[in-house]
């Protein structure tokens, strides 16, 4: 008995093993030299690393623990970015439009994630402070009405501070794009972002069934 659950336990790591990819992203919009924001985001992550971004592109992204360098870029069609006192991620914001609404279109996102994963599914959030907004991926649509600048992490409320978008599947070619709606006649915005790779149900599932296979295996010829 105690061969048999050494022997599946091993299984257990080669049916479904440990992806070194699974990282999370983090990304504080902000302008140049800005103050960056260290800390937790509403993702469930334990990294505390934001990579600062401001307007234009920026390639292979820090994973949220600091080190791990990853092939992750992002780009937007932003032009211009702000800043008010406050919470260091919610405070400052990259902006499209400067005080008119931006009617959003998918041909020309706002940002685009690329060189993702295609095997992977990706969980999106994106955080606002003050401006309300309304953030689409792949057709789907999801709104926030945002609130003061001062609020720390364990005061976010989804659907206020952040929406979230999950499972999002990159394309072929590996991206995600995103669109920004404005909700109200003032800046449409974007303060944050975390990008987290998740695995594929079925992939998970099937490391489970040939897990199974396996003691059922090992018991019958030990």
């Amino acid at each position: 008995m105690k061969k048999l659950i050494f022997i599946t336990v091993v299984c257990a790591f080669v049916a479904v093993p440990v992806r070194a990819d699974l990282v999370t992203v983090n990304i504080d919009f902000q302008p140049p030299n800005g103050a960056l924001y260290s800390g937790l985001g509403m993702v469930s992550d334990s990294g505390t690393y934001w990579n600062p971004m401001s307007l234009g592109s920026t390639s292979n992204l820090l994973a949220s623990d600091g080190l791990t360098t990853t092939s992750i870029d992002v780009s937007t069609t932003y032009s211009y970015y702000y800043s008010d006192p406050g919470n260091d991620l919610l405070r400052d914001r990259i902006i499209w439009s400067d005080g008119s609404n931006h009617p959003g279109t998918l041909s020309t996102p706002a940002i685009t994630i690329s060189d993702l994963d295609a095997g992977l599914l990706y969980d999106i959030y994106l955080y606002v402070g003050h401006y309300p907004q309304t953030f689409t991926i792949d057709g789907v649509s999801k709104s926030l009405t945002a609130a003061g600048y001062n609020q720390d992490q364990s005061s976010w409320t989804e659907d206020v501070h952040y929406v979230s978008f999950l499972g999002q599947s990159p394309t072929g070619g590996g991206s995600i794009e995103i669109d920004i709606y404005n909700t109200a006649p003032t800046d449409t915005v974007v303060s944050g972002m975390q990008i987290h790779a998740v695995p594929v149900p079925g992939a998970v599932l099937l490391g489970m069934l040939g897990l199974g296979a396996a003691g059922i295996k090992l018991r019958k010829f030990a």
